[in-house]
């Protein structure tokens, strides 16, 4: 698969990016058991930019794997379970987001939901995405990046 990605992208002068997940948005897993490591290190061959992982509905599992097979390229880390209809306060979000700086350089990390918002009523996707943008306006301050 990631050589047919590979060669997908040749010749691509634009930002890419590769999303990573098990599901859809009726949460039905399209692989058991739910876990990257099998995946790893020959996904970070794939020409692209940034990965962008679900980890908020799987309780920030494998965020290490980061750690384990560093890479130099950026990560989107869903820190917003984008199956739930509870909204994230922005305080747990900070904790997602303090976790995968553990295994992520701030410089490399960008908060994200964990997949689309398209299947999320309205108002539960606005509400996440607020938490989401004062948690970053959080971790900014601390980083000193604000």
């Amino acid at each position: 698969m990631v050589e047919a990605l590979n060669a997908s992208l040749e010749g691509a002068r634009v930002k890419t990016a590769l999303h990573v997940c098990f599901g859809n948005a009726h949460n039905n897993s399209f692989a058991s058991p739910r876990r990257y490591r099998a995946l790893y290190p020959r996904l970070l061959d794939a020409h692209v930019s940034q990965f962008v992982f679900e980890y908020a509905n799987r309780e920030m599992s494998e965020i290490e794997l980061w750690s384990e097979f560093p890479s130099d390229k950026e990560v989107a880390v869903g820190v917003v379970d984008v199956k739930a209809f509870r909204v994230e306060t922005p305080e747990e979000i900070v904790d997602r987001a303090r976790l995968a700086l553990r295994h992520i350089a701030p410089e490399r990390l960008w908060l994200v939901p964990d997949c689309g918002l398209w299947e999320t009523p309205r108002w539960v996707g606005l509400a996440k995405l607020r938490s989401m943008v004062e948690a970053a306006r959080v971790l900014r301050r601390e980083l000193g990046a604000a």
